[in-house]
C-alpha cells in the first residue's frame, strides 16, 4: 500500500502537482512571460517593417544617403504640443459627427450649418499650427486633414464655389491633399474650378499642372 502512495498519492504526483495553487501561479506567470515576449517580437518585426518602407520612401525620393530621422523623445515631454494635439484629435472627432448630423438632414445654410464650419475653421487652424512640430519632431504631417474638405463641401453645396476653390488652393499648398477620393484635393479643385462662373487666379490654376 505504501508503495502505491508513493507512486499516485505522493505530494509529487502530477495530479497533485496541478492542483497545487503555486504549481498553478508558475504555469500561468511562465504562460504571462511567453505572451509578452510574442508581443515584443510582433512590435519589433512591425517597427522593423515600417522602417524599411520610410527608407524606401526615403530612396525613391532621391535621398539615397539620408536615412529617415526616428521621432523625437522631446514630443512626449512638450505640454503645449501634446494639448494642443490632443486638442486637435478631440475636436475633429466632434467635426465628423456634426457632419453626419448636418448631411443627414440635408441642410446647407442656417445658424446648424455656421457653427459647423466655425468648427472646421477652429480645427483647421490647430492642424496649421501643429505642422512646424510635426515636422520639428519628425513625426510626419498627416497628408488628411478632414476640416479642409468639409469646408468645401459645405461651400459647394452652397454654390459658393470660389470660396470652395480657395479652401482646395490652402489645403493643397500645406500638404493636406488625401481627401478620401481618387483624384485627392487636386480632383476637387479641377472640378471646383470648372463650376466656377468667374475667372479663377492663375496661380490656383497652376496647382493643377
Amino acid at each position: 500500500m505504501g508503495f502505491f502512495k508513493s507512486l499516485f498519492g505522493g505530494k509529487d504526483d502530477p495530479w497533485t502537482r496541478w492542483n497545487d495553487p503555486k504549481f498553478k501561479k508558475s504555469i500561468q506567470k511562465a504562460a504571462a512571460k511567453k505572451e509578452m515576449e510574442k508581443e515584443r517580437l510582433a512590435t519589433q518585426e512591425s517597427k522593423k517593417k515600417e522602417a524599411i518602407e520610410d527608407t524606401n520612401l526615403s530612396m525613391s525620393q532621391g535621398n539615397y544617403n539620408q536615412k529617415p530621422s526616428p521621432p523625437s523623445s522631446k514630443a512626449y515631454t512638450n505640454t503645449y504640443f501634446q494639448n494642443l494635439q490632443t486638442a486637435y484629435y478631440a475636436e475633429l472627432e466632434e467635426l465628423e459627427r456634426k457632419y453626419s448630423v448636418i448631411y443627414n438632414q440635408k441642410i446647407y445654410t442656417g445658424p446648424k450649418v455656421q457653427e459647423f464650419l466655425n468648427l472646421c475653421y477652429s480645427n483647421k487652424a490647430k492642424y496649421e499650427a501643429l505642422i512646424p512640430y510635426w515636422q520639428k519632431y519628425n513625426l510626419g504631417v498627416p497628408k488628411n486633414a478632414p476640416s479642409y474638405k468639409r469646408i468645401a463641401m459645405i461651400y459647394e453645396k452652397q454654390e459658393a464655389y470660389g470660396n470652395a476653390v480657395q479652401i482646395c488652393a490652402e489645403a493643397i499648398r500645406i500638404g493636406a491633399i488625401n481627401d478620401g477620393t481618387k483624384g485627392k484635393m487636386h480632383g476637387r479643385l479641377a472640378r471646383l474650378i470648372k463650376k466656377c462662373n468667374h475667372d479663377v487666379d492663375p496661380e490656383i490654376k497652376k496647382l493643377l499642372d
